[in-house]
């Protein structure tokens, strides 16, 4: 587990280069039960599913490495974050720039 913000969801900045390291996406789960990350390009596309899986209350830390679900790193554009959590969903937007 890793520590995080009093928020449901914290980017590691809200800008990346994928080609030099990943974005690192911190997330506090309250209620225990599913939870769903995925980003989307900016027609609403998802681009690529982080987790689809259950948790437990905590704090937890994953990474996006900018690639999409044929395995190439995206293009310089924005993207969203979408959370979906049994408290709510929430939804952030990072930029890539390569």
């Amino acid at each position: 587990m890793t520590p995080t913000p009093d928020r449901q969801i914290y980017l590691s900045r809200n800008f990346f280069n994928p080609t030099t390291q990943p974005l690192f996406i911190d997330f506090r789960v309250d209620n225990p039960g599913q939870v769903k990350i995925a980003v989307f390009n900016i027609v609403g596309e998802e681009v690529a599913k982080l987790v689809d899986q259950n948790y437990g209350v905590g704090n937890y830390q994953i990474s996006w490495d900018g690639k999409n679900r044929s395995g190439d790193i995206v293009g310089n554009s924005a993207y969203f974050v979408l959370i979906q959590a049994p408290d709510g969903h929430m939804v952030r937007q990072v930029i890539v720039l390569k």
